[in-house]
């Protein structure tokens, strides 16, 4: 909180120049850097700057700005309008696909749905490992028609689902920061990348026993807080915390047409999971009852490629409309410099 001469400055000028690289740039050489950085009265108060004397000539200024300002933010408005209608535009693609509607009839195929659904569960049923029960679809549950060589059934039913666990308690030394990697929820949120590259956490051997541990190219899927049903591909092997769960035994299912199905559930899950009282949670039962339409494998691989394709289309707007957002910022602080030289 500071005070001013308000016989000597115009507070609405003021604020624009607090907003000018100039006086950014000028109080970054003043302020050092490190984890608590802040700003104090002994870095600001020295600045040495330069503003039009006459209250008048900053009036005038700020006029001219508030003009000019008007103008980049309207900009600014539609450029985030066409990100949102990309954003529409990628959901609307996803559902196309998992409906059937993105590629030409398939209904030639050598394999059907319901025969690869029949093969995958004759294997999982040779683990001999005791599944908990899923419940039948009821016909109400269906949400649309699909092609007549898909079927209808759960997660649950083609893969197994498992949530991680951290090793208690938490930055312990005797398990945290050795060279395992350790995921938590963050490292797959914030982006939008297919696949999961990089780790920020690691724990050591000793605490192996106290998470879980999965091999490359596990597809993963966030599930608690603002950020759950979030997918992706973990291109290493890694251990997790219980807020991501980890789809195991694809073996018979594209991973890349799976990752797709959920990422056109992930607000769905967001709103299923939020139905609850405090955190949103998405446990493995949610998780493993959600009904998928599956697709013969060939049809699989078939979608992946068109929606690679359409999403790359998606990536060169994005990336177009996020050039414009930034050159319509610099062109702010292009009229900020000018008017403050002047």
């Amino acid at each position: 909180s500071y005070q001013f001469d308000g016989n000597k400055l115009n507070i609405d000028f003021l604020k624009h120049f607090l907003k000018s690289i100039a006086f950014k740039n000028a109080l970054k050489e003043q302020v050092p850097g490190g984890i608590k950085t802040e700003i104090k009265p002994k870095h600001l108060l020295p600045l040495v700057i330069s503003i039009p004397t006459n209250l008048n000539d900053q009036k005038a200024l700020v006029n001219e700005l508030n003009n000019r300002n008007s103008k980049c933010e309207v900009l600014a408005s539609e450029f985030k309008h066409q990100l949102d209608l990309v954003k529409k535009l990628r959901q609307q693609f996803l559902q196309e696909a998992v409906q059937g509607l993105l590629i030409p009839n398939t209904d030639d195929v050598a394999e059907t749905g319901a025969a690869l659904l029949k093969r995958i569960q004759i294997e999982k049923a040779k683990s001999g490992k005791k599944e908990k029960p899923l419940p039948p679809i009821k016909p109400e549950e269906i949400p649309f028609e699909i092609p007549k060589n898909w079927v209808w059934c759960r997660l649950g039913n083609i893969c197994d689902i498992v949530r991680g666990g951290s090793p208690r308690p938490a930055g312990d030394i005797k398990y945290y920061d050795g060279t395992i990697p350790f995921l938590k929820v963050g490292d797959l949120t914030g982006y939008e990348d297919m696949y999961l590259n990089t780790y920020t956490y690691s724990i050591k051997e000793a605490g192996l026993q106290k998470t879980r541990l999965v091999e490359a190219n596990t597809l993963m899927l966030t599930n608690s807080g603002a950020t759950l049903g979030i997918p992706r591909i973990c291109t290493f092997s890694t251990t997790f915390n219980d807020g991501i769960a980890a789809f195991l035994n694809l073996n018979d299912i594209n991973k890349v047409f799976l990752y797709y199905f959920l990422k056109s559930k992930s607000e769905w899950y967001l709103k299923e999971a939020s139905k609850g009282q405090g955190q949103p949670n998405l446990n493995t039962d949610i998780i493993a009852a959600t009904l998928l339409a599956l697709p013969p494998i060939s049809v699989q691989a078939q979608l992946v490629s068109k929606l690679d394709e359409l999403m790359r289309l998606c990536d060169g707007l994005t990336a177009s409309i996020q050039t414009s957002q930034s050159q319509n910022a610099a062109l702010l602080q292009q009229v900020l410099r000018e008017a403050l030289s002047k």
